[in-house]
């Protein structure tokens, strides 16, 4: 629809694979690199007012790990400096930016193809904020 975000949010990107510019190399490597990767949008918890980034890194590059997904980490702006629906907004527009570099077959601009569908999961506030988003959507 017509609902759109602040242009701008914050994330960490946790890959096991190499992120940015194609290897040099032979061409199979580079068309490797350039395959699209299964992604996972993940919205943080944190009552809305933080986020528990180093919690969440043990059980976030388990998962990068064993399963050879990209997770894209969103740190969303805390209450209450910026009140809802911001933190929304900006789950949407890092959502909108992953899922159009994979219509397109194009690098995002965190430098690699996402593959569609993007998953999305989140722990308390941030699945919240994850359910809300595929209600927006």
């Amino acid at each position: 629809g017509g609902w759109s975000g602040p242009n701008v949010v914050d994330v960490y990107v946790l890959s096991a694979d190499p992120l940015g510019s194609p290897p040099s190399g032979s061409r199979a490597r580079r068309a490797a690199h350039d395959r699209p990767r299964r992604t996972l949008l993940y919205v943080p918890g944190g009552a809305f007012i933080t986020h528990f980034l180093l919690a969440d890194l043990f059980f976030l590059m388990r998962w990068v790990a064993t399963t050879r997904v990209t997770v894209v980490y969103v740190l969303y702006d805390t209450a209450p400096q910026h009140p809802f629906p911001h933190a929304l907004s900006q789950c949407f527009t890092a959502y909108a930016a992953l899922c159009q570099a994979g219509a397109s077959g194009d690098r995002c601009a965190l430098g690699f193809v996402p593959a569609l569908p993007v998953a999305m999961a989140g722990l308390s506030a941030g699945g919240n904020l994850a359910s809300a988003l595929m209600l927006v959507l």
